[in-house]
């Protein structure tokens, strides 16, 4: 129960539900944080909506697996879209042996987070 100690460290701000911890970074970043069964934990962010199919969507999904492919040589974050296909999400699976550990993780995430966010503005 991995989460259930980080969300204690973090205090109230940070709703936990059990097996989801949400929580805001830098009064910016809005992250969800996912135990799994096998200990690990899915951290994620919604980088934006996708587009209607067509050429428009086409154009987005190019262009970010694009980025996607290169980036994942330095990060170990993934670009995906989520099972209804409506938007687009950074997210990191985290094998977390302690809070400290953890904490370092979602830490590396939000600055490659920042890396997207500029690439999403600039879209």
């Amino acid at each position: 129960m991995i989460l259930a100690e980080y969300a204690a460290t973090l205090g109230e701000d940070a709703p936990f539900t059990g097996t989801r911890l949400t929580m805001t970074v830098d009064g910016r970043y809005r992250l969800q944080l996912l135990e799994r069964q096998d200990g690990r934990v899915l951290v994620r962010t919604r980088l934006r909506s996708l587009p209607a199919p067509g050429p428009a969507r086409d154009e987005v999904l190019r262009n970010f697996g694009l980025l996607a492919c290169g980036r994942m040589i330095s990060a170990p974050v993934a670009c995906a879209v989520d099972a209804q296909e409506r938007g687009l999400w950074l997210q990191q699976l985290c094998d977390a042996g302690s809070t400290q550990i953890l904490d370092e993780q979602v830490g590396a995430f939000v600055n490659e987070l920042a890396f997207w966010v500029s690439a999403v503005q600039s879209d």
